[in-house]
């Protein structure tokens, strides 16, 4: 795909491009003469022509990068940079992680947003491939391209405190973003090895040890996940990735957190965690899977089949469950809980049973409290949760990184976070594929496995 613009279109590019670049200049001037006395975050923003983003972002010569899309592609942001960057080599906890982000964010305007994301176990150390992720980081990009209500904005961030003493390094960042002509290439490295950890017997043996402990009612459901590392013929580039999973998946929250050159976690998660807007806050139980049909026949024959699931049904009540006991204590008020209510969530290659939420939150809930009561859900951790967390460290023999674990956006008076599942790292010329499947009495090992490869498969099709 290539973006095409005439050049009278990117006369009047560099043209709004050089106008952002004298208001830079003027506000970093004032403001190493005058510091602010408030941290504050100040977004220039001028409208630019539509275009794709992921070609846009592609062509930028920044070794970190940031995608966000929403569920229906809505609001888009293609980010390039840091104004600002929080990571775990700060030390912060949940509550001070948050309450760092707003020092800024409290001054700031309302379409300010951090965006990153945290581990799966907090207490996990990182191995090699996730080291530079580390428990969490987030990033308030220095230059944003963003699509909303189907008109594009290119923005720039700037920290009043401090980028005054930066202005050099700014413009040089500034002049270094390209509007010209971007593509995505189709050349799609070759699979040389694909490896699962553990290994089909070895994973096998784990279920059945699960079973025997859900029988011995140690816990009633516990969901066990694979590494599946595919060794590729040469460097990956994780958009030309992520743009083909745009292409092929729907109804997913799309991202893409690219710290530095060859090392991204991405991914096209189907499940919020939740979404916050000032008290109001909605969530979802997403849980029980079948595939989609090669024929409207066999796909209503799978869709009904789930719905009649007694299994299914059992493992997403677990999810229903966890997201209740989590908000008992945060919520004033039920907006929308109504388990009967359950539905299907439908994606190109596999379907879901969902069911959603609407609270209001009691007064001062913050997302650090929310964080630390819905992570992680029983899809993805296990139900009831404290008992479960330990069990999946040492059951599964690796490190799930960000895997499963929230990933989103942060600003002045709301958040929004999905869980990241159908996820990958991208680490050179290795991508390592996580899935998990719920493990409840009733469940079949083999069958588990089968429904891991389906939920891989979205990936998988990008090399065929």
């Amino acid at each position: 795909m290539r973006t095409v613009f005439r050049q009278d279109k990117l006369n009047h590019i560099q043209r709004a491009v050089e106008s952002m670049a004298k208001k830079i200049k003027t506000i970093l001037t004032l403001s190493a003469d005058s510091p602010a006395k408030h941290k504050k975050i100040l977004r220039l923003t001028i409208e630019v022509p539509d275009q794709p983003l992921l070609p846009w972002l592609m062509n930028q010569k920044s070794s970190l990068k940031i995608y966000w899309s929403d569920r229906q592609d809505k609001f888009e942001m293609a980010g390039v940079g840091a104004a600002d960057y929080v990571g775990d080599g700060d030390e912060y906890g949940y509550y001070e992680l948050f309450r760092r982000l707003h020092g800024y964010l409290d001054n700031s305007g309302d379409r300010v947003r951090y965006y990153g994301g945290f581990n799966f176990g907090s207490n996990q150390e990182a191995d090699d491939g996730w080291k530079r992720f580390g428990r969490y980081f987030f990033i308030l990009p220095r230059f944003e391209l963003v699509k909303s209500a189907n008109k594009a904005f290119f923005v720039c961030n700037l920290l009043t405190d401090v980028d005054g003493y930066h202005y050099r390094p700014i413009m040089s960042q500034l002049e270094a973003i390209s509007f010209e002509n971007g593509n995505i290439s189709h050349d799609i490295p070759k699979i040389i090895s694909e490896k699962d950890f553990p290994k089909k017997n070895r994973w096998i043996e784990i279920v059945q040890s699960a079973l025997a402990a859900c029988d011995a009612q140690q816990y009633e459901k516990i969901v066990l996940a694979r590494k599946t590392v595919l060794e590729l013929s040469e460097s990956l580039n994780c958009l030309v990735i992520l743009h083909n999973l745009k292409e092929e998946v729907s109804n997913s929250y799309k991202f893409c957190f690219q710290p530095e050159d060859n090392l991204a976690f991405i991914g096209a998660s189907p499940e919020l965690l939740y979404y916050r807007e000032g008290k109001k806050i909605r969530c979802e139980a997403v849980a029980g899977t079948r595939p989609r049909g090669r024929t409207k026949e066999e796909d209503q024959r799978y869709s009904a089949e789930l719905l009649r699931s007694e299994k299914d049904l059992r493992e997403h009540r677990y999810v229903i469950h966890s997201i209740e006991d989590a908000f008992k204590p945060l919520a004033r008020s039920v907006l929308n809980c109504n388990p009967t209510s359950t539905s299907l969530l439908k994606l190109s290659r596999i379907q879901h049973l969902i069911t959603p939420f609407e609270f209001e939150l009691k007064e001062n809930v913050s997302d650090a409290e929310l964080i630390g009561a819905l992570h992680p859900t029983a899809a993805v951790g296990g139900y009831p949760k404290d008992k479960t967390i330990g069990e999946i460290m040492r059951l599964e023999g690796f490190n799930r990184g960000w895997y499963a674990a929230p990933v989103g956006w942060v600003g002045r008076d709301a958040a929004e976070f999905v869980v990241a599942i159908r996820s990958g790292l991208v680490k050179g010329n290795f991508l390592s594929l996580y899935s998990g499947a719920g493990i409840i009495n009733g469940s079949v090992p083999e069958n588990e496995w089968d429904e891991m490869n389906y939920k891989i498969e979205m990936f998988l099709r990008v090399f065929t």
